[in-house]
């Protein structure tokens, strides 16, 4: 027996066209457009037909007019590990990275 199931979970920075809610857009580019990013809907997908991917995770896109179904990437499951702690050893390094920065701030004067 196959169960057939979905997971959505959403992670959202900003949403909507309010003015109050520009600055905290971050962008989404890609060869012909670019477009305000304000977080991703995160779902399960099986597996595709004639593919070798035993399923994926798709993070789809949110604008300022919310979900964008043509602004998504899906990672296999086999790699979603790997593609987490690429995502914490970046994330890491930038907060140091800010970190060192605010000391040489406070620092200078």
């Amino acid at each position: 027996m196959k169960i057939k199931g979905k997971i959505h979970k959403e992670v959202k920075w900003a949403e909507g066209k309010k003015k109050s809610e520009f600055p905290k857009y971050t962008w989404w580019s890609g060869s012909k457009e670019s477009a305000r990013l304000g977080g991703f809907t995160i779902t399960n997908l099986l597996k595709y037909e004639n593919s070798e991917v035993e399923g994926s995770v798709q993070c789809i896109a949110h604008t300022s007019n919310g979900e964008s179904y043509w602004k998504n990437f899906d990672i296999p499951l086999d790699k979603i590990d790997e593609f987490c702690h690429a995502l914490m050893k970046v994330k890491n390094f930038a907060v140091g990275l800010k970190k060192s920065e605010e000391h040489l701030k406070e620092h200078e004067a």
